[in-house]
């Protein structure tokens, strides 16, 4: 990984950290942050090219591994992870989906939500209410 994209990265997750320990003083409840890299394998952390990014895995609670649900699309398994299903259950089969009715690809929130059964972790978060609040960044939809 060159540098550029390094610092990048690490810029990253510093802003979400330190929005992360904003949240955590005025919050009685646990705080969650979740980071996905689309396509970049575990073994591509190595303290010797990626000390950033190894040493955030090192001092937080990351998955030893992770295997992709199928079709292997960003969004299915973004969507995956958001509400737990698999793409059988929560309908999501592509990055993008085609509507006969308009003959056209759609990459929209009301193309995939058509099942209010389907609710990401942030959702559930805040119908438990008792003063819980989510944030999503650059997720595909708000759902």
């Amino acid at each position: 990984m060159c540098r550029p994209v390094g610092a990048a990265a690490v810029k990253c997750l510093v802003a979400v950290f330190a929005a992360a320990a904003g949240v955590a003083a005025v919050t009685r409840h646990p705080v969650t942050v979740v980071v996905s890299f689309d396509g970049f394998r575990p073994d591509y952390i190595k303290p010797n090219v990626t000390p950033h990014m190894a040493r955030f895995q090192k001092e937080s609670a990351a998955p030893p591994y992770m295997r992709s649900t199928f079709p292997t699309k960003t969004f299915v398994n973004h969507f995956t992870m958001a509400t737990g299903m698999y793409s059988d259950k929560h309908g999501v089969l592509d990055n993008y989906m085609f509507d006969k009715h308009y003959d056209t690809m759609h990459y929209t929130y009301e193309q995939f939500h058509y099942d209010d059964s389907v609710v990401p972790i942030w959702i559930h978060n805040e119908i438990n209410g008792d003063g819980r609040y989510s944030g999503v960044m650059m997720w595909q939809d708000p759902i």
